[in-house]
């Protein structure tokens, strides 16, 4: 096996254990109300870019996720630090 393969199978693992974890995903629903929602998949493409996609189940926009250190690497192997990202500001400005 490649290094790129190798790596690649490396991720994919890594990224299934952490799908085993609860993501806390914040979704705004039209009527202004906030709610937490569990992913029901966990996507990777296959193309070595070490992106993956939270699959949910709702069509109300995500506005921030929160993910728990050493779950998932980078290219070189780095453990990812504690996350909580803002996804959507725009949708949170709207009245």
């Amino acid at each position: 096996m490649d290094y790129a393969s190798e790596n690649a199978t490396k991720s994919s693992e890594l990224a299934q254990a952490a799908f085993n974890l609860t993501l806390p995903v914040n979704v705004l629903s039209e009527d202004g109300q906030r709610s937490t929602v569990t992913p029901f998949a966990l996507a990777d493409t296959g193309d070595g870019d070490y992106n993956h996609l939270l699959c949910l189940d709702t069509t109300a926009p995500a506005v921030s996720i929160s993910f728990p250190a050493g779950h998932l690497t980078d290219p070189r192997e780095d453990l990812n630090p504690d996350t909580s990202v803002v996804i959507n500001p725009a949708v949170l400005a709207q009245p």
